[in-house]
């Protein structure tokens, strides 16, 4: 067996989190740099989903505290792969 040369990144797992409520991008950066996108439906309040790589579930759970430190309402938390084709897949 012969010794790797070079080390292995393992590319953190991106994750697709939706709050309801629409949070502008100031938000972003205390949230550690997360992308936000935002979207209203027709009769209600709108919904933010929070875009963001997050390394460990240590780190999920930071900012799971951050949105209940807000009092958001979270609507749902899914993990994202990426395909060999480049798109994703929820789990």
């Amino acid at each position: 067996m012969e010794p790797k040369t070079s080390k292995q990144t393992k590319k953190s797992p991106q994750y697709r989190i939706v709050i309801q409520g629409e949070l502008n991008d100031s938000w972003s950066e205390w949230m550690g740099d997360v992308s936000l996108d935002r979207f209203n439906r027709i009769h209600g309040s709108g919904y933010t989903t929070i875009f963001s790589e997050i390394p460990d579930q240590a780190a999920l759970r930071g900012l799971l505290n951050k949105i209940w430190d807000l009092n958001l309402t979270l609507i749902s938390v899914n993990r994202q792969e990426k395909t060999s084709n480049g798109g994703t897949d929820e789990y």
